[in-house]
């Protein structure tokens, strides 16, 4: 009689293609992962190259990254950068990071290496000040404003109305009455505007009594003196 051993020979399990990932901040990754065995065993995924706070269940990965993952370092050279609006010269506005995805089998394995793409999302600034003012006039109006960036850009003031770089306006005497004043903060690609409602009292003044010079007249003569 003869014997004829036929011994199992695995195979890799057939890996379902994923391709390259490009998703925005604060946008939800869910990656299913789909691979079957040719000879049927169970599979198993395994991934490396997210970050630690990526969680991976059996045959998925969720993933959400921060607002902040894709951030300008904190140093003097990118805070000036920022100032100067030239960020884009020299910071990549996005960040890109390789990842293994390996599914098994009994004993072989397949492998996938993809790219994932993390794009920057903007946010506005935050612009803080008081909405409403009063003053007489003649005084000094002052607009103060503290402004900030979520994201850690630089952001410029600007004042509308007859206010300076400043927020500072030296009313006088007919400015009396409401005035609607634009406040706008910009961090070189987003913009948020408030409005400030300065309110001038007029100020009742004292006449102004024209000096008289001296007059001379003769007798048997009218004075007449004219002022206002």
């Amino acid at each position: 009689a003869i014997v004829i051993e036929v011994k199992d020979v695995d195979r890799a399990p057939e890996f379902e293609a994923i391709g390259d990932i490009t998703i925005d901040e604060e946008s939800r990754l869910q990656l299913a992962l789909n691979a079957a065995d040719p000879d049927g065993d169970d599979v198993n995924f395994t991934a490396s190259g997210f970050p630690e706070d990526a969680k991976f269940r059996g045959d998925a990965i969720d993933w959400e990254p921060g607002h902040d993952f894709v951030a300008l370092p904190d140093n003097v050279f990118a805070r000036l950068a920022s100032r100067l609006r030239i960020t884009g010269w020299f910071y990549l506005d996005q960040k890109v990071f390789p990842v293994t995805i390996k599914t098994c089998g009994k004993e072989k394995c397949a492998e996938q290496r993809i790219k994932v793409t993390i794009l920057n999302v903007n946010r506005a600034p935050a612009l803080n000040l008081t909405r409403f003012m009063e003053l007489n006039e003649g005084e000094m109006a002052t607009i103060n404003s503290t402004a900030s960036d979520p994201d850690g850009d630089y952001v410029s003031v600007e004042y509308g109305g007859k206010f300076s770089k400043k927020g500072k306006w030296q009313t006088g005497f007919s400015d009396a009455g409401e005035h609607e004043v634009t406040v706008t903060a910009y961090d070189g690609d987003k913009t948020i505007e408030k409005e400030v409602i300065v309110t001038v009292n007029n100020i009742n003044r004292e006449p102004q009594f024209l000096k008289l010079s001296d007059q001379t007249v003769g007798r048997m003569r009218h004075l007449l003196l004219k002022w206002g």
